[in-house]
């Protein structure tokens, strides 16, 4: 009798690696394409994140100052010095000198000095056609052209300029044209 003997046939075996090996790779290159297209929403949704974030960061929101009260809204008031119905294109903050100012956005400091009727003030564009303008303060820490980030220190309240006392006069200025700071602050609470 014939030794028991036996082995794979070459042929079978090729063919079946071969099989085998293309259902591997066409495997792997479906789970790379998986990764790729899972990378990809990722990376949109970063995207999207760091843009509600940057904006959240520019557009100005919240209050300048922790303490004090506001003395006077945007809209028509009587002018404090001569008694006449006047636009009033800000709001005030009333406190005492020295009070903490900070930013109410992130942007770049565009204007840091005099100017007339508003005193010592300060200018930070945040893009897209928006600045906050603060106006009569006691001093200036921002310099122009300093990047700022919403919530840092930038000047200290006075009453330079046309004022009848300590108080911060804040402006939000869309396209050159102050308008309601409220649109953006939000409403007292």
């Amino acid at each position: 009798a014939k030794p028991a003997r036996g082995g794979v046939d070459q042929e079978v075996f090729s063919g079946q690696h071969k099989t085998s090996s293309n259902a591997f790779l066409a495997a792997f290159q479906q789970a790379e394409n998986n990764v790729d297209r899972q990378q990809s929403i990722l990376s949109t949704l970063e995207q999207i994140l760091e843009g509600v974030t940057l904006q959240q960061e520019v557009l100005p929101s919240g209050r300048p100052v922790l303490s004090g009260y506001v003395s006077s809204e945007f809209g028509f008031r009587r002018d404090p010095f001569n008694g006449s119905m006047r636009l009033h294109k800000g709001i005030d903050f009333a406190g005492p000198t020295g009070t903490e100012i900070y930013s109410v956005g992130g942007g770049v400091v565009s204007f840091a000095g005099e100017k007339s009727g508003y005193g010592n003030a300060l200018e930070i564009d945040h893009g897209d056609g928006l600045i906050s303008r603060y106006g009569h303060v006691n001093a200036i820490k921002a310099k122009e052209g300093e990047v700022i980030k919403k919530g840092d220190l930038v000047a200290w309240m006075g009453s330079t300029g046309r004022s009848t006392g300590p108080h911060l006069h804040l402006e939000v200025l869309k396209n050159g044209a102050q308008v309601n700071p409220r649109e953006y602050l939000g409403r007292e609470e």
